[in-house]
C-alpha cells in the first residue's frame, strides 16, 4: 500500500483523521542526526548492528549506549554510512507523531528530501535552519550562519561543485556564493523521493505492525458470527436427531426380534443357533397341527402300542410323504405296518438293527 508522506510539522497540524488511516511516512527534523563513515568489521551482516557501537566508539560525541544507530549501506571496501540519533530525540519524535490514527511506517531525515545530483549541493530553507544535502546519504540541518559556513567549506573542497537553491531566492544567499548558485523548485514533501534505506524506525524503534480497522466491518463480522453459530447449532441438532432416530430404530428391531425368537442371546454368535432352533420348533408345531398328517400319526399310535419292543429311531414328516425308522426287538418291526390312507413299503436304513419304511399318501 502506498504511504502518505508528510513533514512532521505538517502532520502534527493535520486534523485527526485527515490521514485516512493510510500508512504514513514522515520527514523528520534532522538537526539531531549525525552521519558517520565506518569501517565494517568482517562479521555476518546480521551481527553488524551489535558491532556498530564498538566501531563508532571513537567518533561518537556521546556514549554509544545513548545513541540510536542506523546502518545504511556498505561499499566494496567495507566502508559504510551510519546515521546516529540520540535516544531521547527518537523518543521525542515518537511522542510528536503518536496520533491514534497514525500508522507510521517510516521516519526519514528531512534533508534527504532535497533533490541531489553528483557535482551539486542542494540547499533549502526550513524555518530558521538550512537543510543541506551534499551526497546520496550525506547532509545536515543547521542554523543559517553555521550552515552557510559549512556550505562554503564544501564548495572549497570541490571547486567544480554548484549550489541548487530549493525554493530559495538569490537574495537569500550570501554574496560570495551567488555566482555558483542556481535557483530550483521548492521541496514537495508529499512527492519527494523517500530513501527508505534511511528509515530511522529500525531495531528497538521498529514501527509497530498495524492491524486493519474493524469498526466498519463490525456489522458484517457480527452477522457472520451469528450465521456460523446458527449453522453449528443446526449441525449439532441434526446430529442429535439422527442419533436419536437410529437408537429408536435399533430398539424397534430388537423388540421385533425378541417377539419372534424370544430373548436375545448373549452374543451374536448364538443368534443363528437360536433362530434355527426356533424355526425348527415352529415347523414341528405346524406339522403337528396340520390336518393332512394327523391321520398318519393316529395310524402309527396303535401300531407302536401293539409292539412292546418297538421304538422310533427317526421320523420325517411332510404333508404327503413320511419316512419311519423303527428299532424292534425280536423282529417285531419286520412286517410293514398297515396305516389307513397310506401306502407303506420297505426302504433301506442307514441305522444298524433298524427297519426303515417309506410312507406315501394314497391317491
Amino acid at each position: 500500500m502506498i504511504s502518505e508522506q508528510y513533514h512532521l510539522h505538517e502532520f502534527i497540524a493535520l486534523e485527526k483523521g485527515d490521514s485516512n488511516s493510510l500508512p504514513v511516512a514522515l520527514w523528520v527534523p534532522s538537526n539531531q542526526v549525525s552521519i558517520y563513515q565506518v569501517q565494517l568489521p568482517k562479521v555476518p551482516r546480521r551481527k553488524l548492528p551489535a558491532m556498530l557501537p564498538w566501531a563508532l566508539e571513537d567518533q561518537l560525541l556521546q556514549p554509544p549506549s545513548e545513541m540510536h544507530l542506523v546502518l545504511l549501506e556498505g561499499a566494496s571496501d567495507g566502508i559504510a554510512t551510519v546515521l546516529a540519533v540520540p535516544h531521547r530525540e527518537m523518543h521525542r519524535l515518537s511522542l510528536l507523531a503518536s496520533r491514534e490514527d497514525a500508522n507510521l511506517t517510516a521516519m526519514v531525515p528531512d534533508f534527504l528530501a532535497l533533490a541531489w545530483e553528483p557535482g551539486w549541493i542542494c540547499v533549502a530553507s526550513q524555518g530558521d535552519h538550512l537543510l543541506v544535502r551534499t551526497d546520496r546519504y550525506s547532509g545536515f540541518c543547521a542554523p543559517l550562519d553555521f550552515a552557510w559556513d559549512m556550505v562554503r567549506r564544501a564548495l572549497l573542497a570541490d571547486a567544480s561543485a554548484r549550489l541548487s537553491l530549493a525554493g530559495l531566492q538569490p537574495d537569500q544567499v550570501p554574496l560570495d556564493l551567488r555566482e555558483r548558485s542556481l535557483e530550483g523548485a521548492a521541496v514537495n514533501w508529499r512527492n519527494a523521493e523517500m530513501p527508505l534505506a534511511a528509515n530511522l524506525l529500525v531495531g528497538a524503534c521498529r514501527a509497530k505492525k498495524s492491524f486493519p480497522q474493524v469498526k466498519a466491518w463490525a456489522p458484517s463480522i457480527a452477522f457472520a458470527g451469528i450465521a456460523l453459530l446458527l449453522l453449528v447449532s443446526f449441525v449439532v441438532f441434526d446430529y442429535l436427531k439422527t442419533g436419536r432416530e437410529l437408537l429408536e430404530a435399533e430398539t424397534a428391531l430388537t423388540s421385533r426380534y425378541q417377539a419372534l425368537f424370544g430373548e436375545l442371546p448373549p452374543s451374536m454368535a448364538g443368534v443363528r443357533q437360536a433362530a434355527s432352533r426356533n424355526i425348527q420348533r415352529r415347523e414341528l408345531r405346524y406339522l403337528a397341527t396340520n390336518s393332512g398328517i394327523m391321520d398318519l400319526l393316529r395310524g402309527l399310535d396303535p401300531m407302536l402300542s401293539g409292539c412292546s419292543g418297538c421304538r422310533i429311531a427317526n421320523l420325517r414328516l411332510s404333508s404327503d410323504t413320511a419316512t419311519l425308522v423303527l428299532i424292534a426287538e425280536g423282529g417285531a418291526g419286520a412286517r410293514a405296518p398297515a396305516i389307513p390312507g397310506w401306502q407303506v413299503s420297505l426302504a433301506e436304513s442307514s441305522v444298524e438293527g433298524a427297519q426303515a419304511y417309506s410312507l406315501r399318501r394314497s391317491p
